[in-house]
């Protein structure tokens, strides 16, 4: 493991800790493979975590779906 692989590590460790803050649900997105890798645009994109906040969270009254995110994170 290099000096980058740490870097990169660390990057989510703090973006993880910023959304478990704002009360999101964090889940990790498979990482095995058996994940597809999405394509927005001409770039693949593969996502490191799945962020949802449900409406007691948000602080809404009335329950609701809750809102889903795909989160990537880039340590450049």
């Amino acid at each position: 493991m290099d000096i980058l692989d740490i870097k990169a590590r660390v990057a989510e460790a703090v973006v993880e800790s910023i959304f478990r803050r704002a009360r999101y649900k964090l889940t990790p997105y498979a990482r095995s493979g058996a994940a597809p890798v999405l394509r927005i645009g001409r770039e693949d994109f593969t996502p490191d975590f799945t962020a949802a906040q449900t409406a007691e969270t948000r602080g809404e009254a009335s329950p609701g779906p809750p809102q889903s995110f795909l989160i990537a994170v880039k340590y450049r």
